[in-house]
């Protein structure tokens, strides 16, 4: 992240969410910090009030939008934005209950489960909404399913069809004419 203070990009995230936090709150001298002084809290315009606002000032300009990545695809996944190859911000999701909760054994115990299996993490490939596979080929062809072409090669058999039928139709004509 350091290589943004080189360029004529700047920085910002929505008000109020653990992302502003993670900058405002960081340590003097980290470089999330140095982020927050330089940009951030210098030009509060960098601070959006919607994810929505801060989705679209980064497709206008150049402006580097920081929030968590299955809500901005969510919103925009048509390849205009590109996510950083590495990770800016670690986030822990966490649930929490009350010591005396019945059973809290049990919860713990199945959940240490799930996740040494691996099930947490499907669940996770499943239902969080990830980037486009396409949007970093090179402009190359790659390949369509079936249901990208079904309905072309319907028109095409159509067409067979319907002329194979019209034939048939002036042979007769022609035939029964003599």
């Amino acid at each position: 992240m350091e290589e943004i203070f080189d360029t004529e990009y700047t920085i910002g995230t929505r008000k109020g969410t653990a992302e502003y936090d993670s900058f405002s709150r960081s340590p003097k001298g980290t470089t999330h910090r140095r982020v927050f002084d330089e940009f951030m809290a210098r030009d509060e315009g960098l601070l959006t009030n919607t994810l929505e606002e801060g989705v679209e000032n980064a497709i206008k300009g150049k402006y580097a939008f920081v929030y968590i990545p299955e809500s901005v695809y969510a919103i925009s996944n048509n390849c205009e934005l590109k996510e950083l190859p590495q990770i800016v911000n670690k986030m822990h999701n966490a649930m929490a209950w009350n010591k005396h909760l019945p059973h809290r054994h049990f919860f713990n115990y199945f959940l240490n489960k799930m996740v040494e299996t691996g099930q947490v993490d499907r669940i996770g490939r499943k239902y969080i909404t990830q980037a486009r596979k396409d949007c970093e080929s090179s402009g190359e062809f790659f390949s369509m399913g079936f249901e990208n072409v079904l309905s072309a090669f319907c028109l095409i058999l159509f067409g067979i069809t319907a002329g194979t039928i019209g034939l048939l139709a002036e042979l007769c004509f022609k035939m029964i004419c003599k």
